[in-house]
């Protein structure tokens, strides 16, 4: 499963122009290869079971134990992840969209607010064998498409495609005559196409609709690219250590360089802007067990990226006219950032406890060029200075200036709950809670949003026969798209189903999962703003 569970609130969010800058569809769209190899931990990513059972997180699971690889994606607990070699099969399909009444108090017109359609696929496999060097690939090809309003008649639709494929060894660090001590390298290659369209709403008698075959229009303006190529090569290293008999330490280093192209080829006009983002990941996991009962889990994460970005634009004038042509700089990037995972289980008998505490950090600062010396080439906004002395050139619509930009987005989140093994392995029933707080900071500007966003989780699953498995679970929570202003709560209802099938005598299984959301306003909304996720997960597997 390669996207996240909360997209339709981020969906919302989008809507009041609140998105966090990790919440992009272009973020969205390259998850799925991602999670698949350890880069973006996610305990649902990998199991269509917990999905079924109500998005329950602190139930053990195939792909969810507080180890190396299940928690932290850290490749050098790959080896003892499992027991064997596997080859699995995991496609996700999910739909979202959000309405709202046009006008205010008129249920006979509806207008549509957001909607997106996203498809994932994950091959992953693994050669794992006592003693030995564990290897594996893991291949994901990810799609989606959303669609926003523009103005009135047109709508803005972006589109995503997201082929990667990467690899990972694990073993015995040689050169050490001990078995305290394992190493990985893992590597991958990606490239995502972005192409940001316009087209016509869909106009029907009872409402405006998006996503649908319209006819295209025009971009707003000739210089802001509309087609993004962005090519990522990430490789690294990591070190884990048995510290004692249950306890494990690991570091690790990821280095990814990011080379972002963007275009816009009109009739008469060319835009190219190029940055290339060479991304420095640290890593640092702690996994263990104290006494017979108790498992903890700790994995934090630091990166930092300064990159620039460079700009080329050429519109013709005419046949006798000198072409308006400009390039050079346009600003400096920094990117950097933190996060803390932290989780623990307690188990006594047929009775689990668990507990989790998150928090992030990150901060972009945008500085645009402008030369220091006279040899030195202007930059983008002395070429938008010097247009305005072209004779014909203000008719143009020309981007915006870059303008100096710091934002700080802070994040913490908990989660606790517990759950109980049914007596004879009939099953297992759970439940949870996990709050999350969001504060964005705009250097210069204003402080916020502030999102806040609490959800309870109950769920289970029933072995209805040896082979076949029953699941089932619900979701309840309040999701405020800024604390710091009112009429911006949702509340979010979730209903969830599952099977699991291992036919006997049979070594593949398979498991399904389903989730259905429901969004309204918890606040009295004219607009009777309302929105909707499907969302369907499905494993096979092979051990061999």
């Amino acid at each position: 499963m390669g996207f996240s569970p909360r997209v339709l609130t981020s969906a919302m969010l989008s809507v009041m122009c609140l998105a966090a800058p990790g919440l992009t569809g272009s973020a969205r769209a390259q998850e799925g290869g991602l999670k698949g190899l350890g880069y973006i931990a996610d305990p649902l990513s990998k199991s269509p079971r917990l999905l079924g059972m109500g998005r329950l997180q602190l139930v053990d699971d195939l792909h969810n134990h507080l180890s190396l690889w299940d928690f932290a994606g850290n490749p050098t607990g790959i080896a003892e992840a499992e027991s064997v070699s596997t080859l699995e099969y995991r496609p996700t399909l999910r739909s979202t969209s959000v309405f709202a009444d046009v006008p205010p108090g008129s249920p006979q017109y509806e207008r549509q607010e957001f909607g997106d359609h996203a498809t994932d696929n994950t091959i992953e496999t693994w050669r794992r064998a006592p003693g030995a060097t564990a290897y594996g690939l893991v291949a994901d090809y990810s799609k989606l498409q959303t669609d926003v309003p523009f103005d009135a008649t047109s709508e803005a639709r972006d589109r995503y495609k997201v082929p990667t494929l990467g690899g990972a060894v694990n073993g015995r660090v040689p050169w050490i005559h001990s078995t305290r001590f394992d190493y990985a390298l893992r590597g991958q290659f990606g490239n995502t196409v972005q192409d940001h369209l316009y087209n016509e709403i869909f106009h029907l008698p009872q409402g405006d609709y998006l996503g649908k075959p319209t006819a295209s229009v025009e971009p707003p303006d000739l210089y802001t690219p509309n087609h993004d190529e962005i090519t990522n090569l990430r490789y690294g290293a990591a070190l884990s250590m048995r510290v004692t008999n249950h306890i494990q330490a690991a570091i690790g280093y990821d280095r990814q360089l990011e080379k972002w192209r963007s275009s816009l080829e009109g009739l008469r006009s060319t835009s190219n802007v190029n940055e290339d983002r060479p991304y420095n990941t640290g890593q640092a996991t702690v996994v263990g067990r104290v006494g017979k009962n108790l498992e903890f889990a700790a994995d934090g994460r630091a990166y930092h990226v300064a990159s620039e970005q460079f700009f080329f634009w050429t519109v013709s004038a005419g046949p006798t006219t000198a072409p308006l042509a400009g390039s050079g700089k346009v600003l400096d990037r920094d990117l950097k950032g933190t996060s803390l995972r932290t989780q623990a289980r307690w188990r006594s008998g047929a009775f689990s406890l668990g507990a989790g505490f998150g928090t992030t950090f990150d901060r972009q600062i945008i500085t645009p060029w402008y030369p220091t010396s006279p040899d030195q080439q202007g930059g983008f906004n002395d070429f938008l200075d010097g247009i305005g002395s072209r004779a014909g050139a203000d008719t143009l619509q020309l981007p915006a200036r870059i303008t100096p930009s710091q934002v700080e987005q802070r994040s913490t989140s908990l989660l606790g709950g517990g759950n109980w093994q049914l007596p004879g392995g009939k099953g297992v029933v759970g439940v949870e809670y996990e709050q999350t707080h969001t504060k964005v900071d705009q250097a210069g500007y204003a402080t916020g949003p502030k999102p806040e966003l609490w959800d309870i989780r109950a769920g289970g699953e029933y072995h209805l026969s040896p082979s076949f498995l029953g699941r089932a679970g619900w979701n309840y929570g309040v999701h405020d798209a800024d604390a710091l202003t009112s009429d911006n709560a949702y509340r979010s209802t979730v209903v969830t189903i599952g099977m699991g099938l291992q036919p006997p005598g049979a070594r593949w299984t398979a498991d399904l999962g389903f989730a259905f959301e429901w969004l309204g306003a918890d606040y009295v909304d004219a607009t009777n703003t309302r929105g909707g996720e499907k969302q369907m997960s499905l494993q096979l597997r092979w051990p061999f």
